[in-house]
């Protein structure tokens, strides 16, 4: 597979479809005013009012619009994904990851505001609303199976001994030694990404960027089931507007084509059988005998 991720979105019907809902929910959240659905606080919505089917639509939208444009964004980055999995794979991935991450996650805030919380004297109060978990745990498959093409360094600046040896003031300096130098590569840009989005979160982000990012772990190691063989139904007529039929129409073209070619091999098998019986009858010798060639020629006169 050529290194080089072509350019657009017209190959990654499953990113298109994660980047347009991504941006469409939010806006229309944000025009009906509707934002509030979309939040996970446990206090109060889950310890006084028992809402707990904010469990079920915190992943729907993102709350934040810095969020929104940062998960769009690495969704983007993460369409290599998407080339390298196949599109339905890349959509059942995606599934799977919002169920079991999102499982994990409740589990844990749960669990941790009525058992640890109190002992700790604090609360976990707010989740992370959106495809944060997701954008999270696919980092795990990005980081894991996307080659590094290149790398390259920045100099952060000269040291003092440098400029006073450019300056004539000592005489040795080890240039490669001394020069403060930063090295980097081509995934940096998605790095940089995850630590802001993590970042924006407050000071829960990390722990539950951490349930997000073992989930995808045991995921892609198989202790969570359903990677290899599970399939999101329907997927291909999700993604591409029709039935797959690919397969029948090559299976009955096949049957065809050999109920064809068995009719045609029996046809040249019967013309080539009567063809022999024609030879077999010309090449049987004939009772006269042959004529000298002055007799044929003077017969040919004659009539």
């Amino acid at each position: 597979m050529s290194l080089e991720t072509p350019v657009g979105l017209r190959r990654f019907p499953v990113t298109k479809l994660c980047m347009v809902t991504g941006i469409v929910v939010p806006v229309v959240a944000a025009l009906t005013e509707t934002k509030y659905v979309f939040k996970a606080t446990y206090d109060p919505f889950f310890k006084e009012y028992g809402q707990y089917y904010r469990y079920l639509t915190y992943q729907l939208s993102s709350v934040n619009e810095t969020d929104v444009a940062l998960i769009v964004l690495l969704f983007y980055q993460y369409r290599q994904l998407e080339r390298l999995f196949g599109n339905e794979k890349y959509l059942s991935m995606l599934a799977m990851l919002i169920f079991y991450q999102g499982l994990a996650t409740v589990s844990v805030h749960l669990l941790f505001n009525n058992l640890v919380g109190p002992w700790l004297g604090t609360q976990w109060n707010e989740l992370a609303s959106g495809a944060f978990g997701v954008v999270i745990g696919l980092f795990h498959f990005y980081k894991q199976y996307t080659p590094i093409v290149y790398e390259f360094d920045i100099v952060l600046g000269a040291p003092l001994w440098s400029q006073l040896f450019h300056k004539g003031v000592i005489r040795r300096f080890d240039n490669e030694n001394k020069i403060m130098k930063v090295r980097l590569n081509d995934q940096f840009m998605v790095n940089v990404l995850v630590i802001i989005l993590i970042c924006n979160q407050g000071a829960w982000g990390p722990l539950q960027a951490l349930v997000a990012w073992l989930s995808g772990l045991f995921l892609d190691i198989g202790i969570l089931p359903g990677l290899d063989k599970w399939r999101v139904p329907f997927a291909h007529y999700m993604l591409f507007g029709e039935v797959k039929r690919l397969e029948v129409g090559s299976t009955s073209a096949n049957t065809s084509a050999s109920l064809g070619g068995n009719s045609v091999t029996q046809l040249a098998n019967n013309s080539a059988s009567s063809q022999l019986e024609e030879d077999n009858e010309n090449d049987e010798p004939n009772d006269e005998p042959a004529r000298p060639l002055g007799v044929q020629f003077l017969d040919a006169f004659r009539r």
